[in-house]
């Protein structure tokens, strides 16, 4: 018995789409190990990656790749991947959801956090840090610890950054740090 054309195609289609998706599921599953369940980290020096702009994941992995985003492990994981498979990763986790980590913070100084934000990065991170849109990654419940990590990379100019948040950065106090740090993670 001959098989219909149509049949035969839809059959193909079907092939194709079943192995991008097991390639997709395996790409993603590299990246469970620290960022978590669909990129919902449990690890505090690992960021949630889940609900990020895909933009800004592949900008992320972007810079891993050619070494102007300090990770030894990004770096090396990123370096082994080709624009397309790092456009199906950002796919992946932009359709994920950003679940905010439950941490300590001092209330104290994270009301103080809510106006250097409003004064100093809200034009960049909206919402308090919470809007995927900005395509600047999420602050608003992030781990703590990787985001003082991140300011760190960012003080030492490991990271760059860009220039108007260059010229922010340079105002901001550690105490002021440490505020913004408390206030990110009392957005939980």
């Amino acid at each position: 018995m001959r098989k219909s054309p149509i049949r035969y195609a839809l059959l193909l289609c079907g092939l194709v789409y079943s192995t991008a998706a097991i390639c997709a599921s395996e790409l993603v599953q590299q990246c469970v190990a620290c960022h978590g369940e669909d990129g919902v980290s449990i690890v505090p020096s690992a960021p949630v990656i889940a609900g990020y702009s895909k933009q800004y994941i592949i900008d992320s992995m972007i810079n891993y790749k050619l070494d102007e985003r300090p990770s030894a492990t990004m770096g090396l994981f990123a370096k082994n991947l080709k624009d397309d498979e790092i456009e199906t990763i950002a796919e992946f986790f932009a359709m994920k959801t950003f679940v905010p980590r439950k941490q300590e913070f001092d209330a104290e100084k994270a009301k103080l956090g809510e106006k250097i934000h409003a004064r100093h990065c809200y034009k960049c991170h909206e919402d308090g840090g919470s809007s995927p849109d900005d395509d600047a990654g999420i602050l608003a419940g992030q781990w703590a610890p990787y985001l003082q990590l991140t300011f760190e990379q960012y003080q030492s100019g490991k990271r760059p950054m860009p220039e108007n948040m260059k010229r922010k950065m340079e105002k901001l106090s550690q105490a002021d740090i440490k505020a913004l740090l408390d206030y990110y993670a009392s957005l939980q």
